[in-house]
């Protein structure tokens, strides 16, 4: 059983990577719970793992605290807990933001970027994969 935890900024492909290199993890994508309700993705989250499924969290998870939620509610499967991490440059993701039905402004951009915290194996993964600008499919 493994859990994937997606960590880019929006507009960064997050879905995408998720559904091309995932498919056959359950995708629990906190924009597709209505009005965007944590709990609601938690309780998804641990009743997946309960069934033994394999899961990807398709969310920025952008900062340590907000990875931490999901990895501590995890542990307890046993689960391998992997980060993809989109580490795109900016100009890359905005071009794609250019391309999206909902785009965002720049300014988003620029502060999600600024508040993003790569992820680090001190957080509890067992596997880290990065993906840069080089990156297609």
């Amino acid at each position: 059983m493994e859990v994937i935890i997606i960590v880019g900024i929006a507009g960064s492909g997050k879905t995408t990577v998720c559904k091309k290199l995932f498919p056959h993890h359950k995708h629990i994508s906190l924009d597709e719970i209505r009005k965007h309700n944590r709990r609601k993705e938690y309780k998804l989250i641990e009743q997946n793992l309960q069934q033994g499924n394999s899961i990807v969290i398709d969310d920025t998870n952008l900062t340590r605290h907000i990875r931490s939620g999901h990895i501590i509610r995890v542990k307890n499967y046993n689960p391998r807990i992997v980060a993809v991490f989109l580490d795109y440059s900016i100009q890359r993701i905005q071009m794609q933001n250019s391309k999206r039905e909902r785009q965002l402004p720049d300014h988003v951009l620029f502060r999600m970027k600024k508040q993003l915290e790569p992820p680090s194996y001190d957080e509890g993964f067992d596997y880290i994969q990065t993906l840069n600008d080089n990156f297609s499919f």
